[in-house]
């Protein structure tokens, strides 16, 4: 997609309907050292967590000037303990299967934004102005007690990852593209912002999460007709 993420850079016209796919996997091989407390764990913590992330969506064009965008997240995260020391902060586990501390399964949150196409350039050079807002909804699927909560100065057995975190959040974001002929072809970037509207039924409070996206694609003009897409 010309804007680095599915669902940025582009603006439906009315009845219009783009379906889209987007793919996340993430490899952390990680490390620490013992945790202090009870039950004594002496011994360093080294472990995997792979995630395979799916997030399929739409945009829908209810006229030409405002469009539905509406997705969805299905994955798994999947945790690799390394060596033979029993641990209660960590163990071969994924997040499809529940836990003490979490409810698994494979759907994560979903999303509908509605935006407004201050500008939408088809052909030809122009700008493509796109600004929205919407709402966040969580799945079940999320970590039901705080893994870091101690019972009578002990940890009990816990799961530190899941596939939502439970709240429902406000989205925002703006997007401003420039399209032409010439290389580049098309640049811009997009603003996006994220914030619960309070604490899930969990009691947990997650951060606001912000993300901005700069994209520039260069076309090559030839037989091959492809292009590079370079995002930050």
């Amino acid at each position: 997609m010309p804007g680095g993420n599915t669902d940025k850079g582009l603006g439906a016209k009315k009845n219009e309907i783009y379906l889209s796919l987007q793919n996340s996997t993430q490899y952390i091989d990680w490390w620490h050292e013992p945790v202090p407390g009870l039950p004594r764990e002496d011994f360093d913590h080294e472990g995997s967590l792979f995630s395979f992330i799916l997030r399929p969506g739409l945009i829908y064009g209810l006229n030409n000037k405002i469009n539905i965008y509406a997705s969805t997240t299905l994955g798994i995260r999947t945790m690799d303990w390394f060596g033979n020391n029993h641990s209660v902060h960590h163990r071969d586990e994924d997040s499809n299967k529940d836990f003490i501390n979490a409810n698994g399964g494979m759907l994560g949150d979903s999303k509908i934004i509605m935006r407004y196409l201050l500008r939408n350039t088809g052909a030809g050079d122009g700008y493509r102005i796109i600004i929205g807002g919407g709402i966040v909804i969580p799945s079940k699927n999320t970590i039901t007690i705080n893994p870091f909560l101690k019972t009578d100065g002990v940890y009990p057995p816990h799961r530190h990852f899941s596939m939502s975190n439970g709240t429902y959040n406000y989205a925002s974001d703006i997007q401003v593209y420039y399209k032409r002929s010439a290389n580049p072809v098309f640049y811009g970037g997009s603003l996006s912002i994220e914030r619960p509207f309070g604490e899930n039924e969990y009691l947990y409070l997650p951060p606001t999460k912000i993300d901005a996206v700069f994209s520039t694609i260069y076309k090559r003009f030839d037989s091959l007709d492809g292009s590079i897409d370079l995002s930050i």
